[in-house]
């Protein structure tokens, strides 16, 4: 699911999977973290809305990202779980080929100096139509990591040789890696 938020303009990407006749929203989704402020959310939705609070306040839910698989026992209810609003299942849960390596995305620290998980979504220079979907991570040594599974941009930008000649490089050294890993 990639949704972006009306209120906050924010992009959240969430993985789930149906295993056993439950769905599962797995570890390292992103999850919306304003609950709706309607009465029906608060009265319909109770039990969501108290395992979504649990959840951050037990730490299973650090800076909007998920630690945990949560299992559910419909589509809608995962929706409604990641979304913090009413929503059906069935259209906002949509099939992908591959669920990317989200093992890096949860924040299993328990120091003050957590890493904090970036995300871009991007449409792509050369196909309006296909996105460009990143993750990145800003370490404690104030440096990013470019997440394994991340999508790159392939084009390269001229200007990069010149005015960005740091990131020129960091992209090839990326591409000589095979994107196993990039510091940025």
């Amino acid at each position: 699911m990639v949704k972006k938020d009306k209120h906050t303009k924010q992009i959240l990407t969430a993985y789930c999977i149906k295993r056993d006749d439950k769905w599962v929203v797995l570890a390292g989704s992103q999850i919306r973290l304003n609950n709706s402020h309607f009465n029906y959310f608060k009265n319909m939705f109770k039990s969501i809305k108290e395992k979504r609070d649990d959840l951050i306040f037990e730490q299973k839910i650090i800076n909007g990202i998920l630690q945990e698989d949560q299992e559910f026992s419909s589509s809608s209810y995962a929706s409604v779980f990641v979304l913090g609003r009413s929503s059906n299942g069935k259209q906002e849960w949509k099939p992908c080929n591959k669920i990317p390596d989200l093992s890096n995305s949860s924040s299993k620290s328990n120091s003050i100096d957590k890493e904090i998980l970036y995300r871009i979504c991007k449409n792509r220079r050369n196909d309006k139509n296909k996105k460009i979907i990143a993750y990145c991570k800003k370490t404690n040594e104030n440096k990013f990591v470019v997440l394994k599974n991340s999508n790159i941009e392939m084009i390269k930008a001229n200007h990069f040789k010149t005015k960005l000649l740091y990131i020129h490089n960091s992209r090839k050294e990326c591409i000589k890696n095979n994107f196993r890993w990039c510091w940025i």
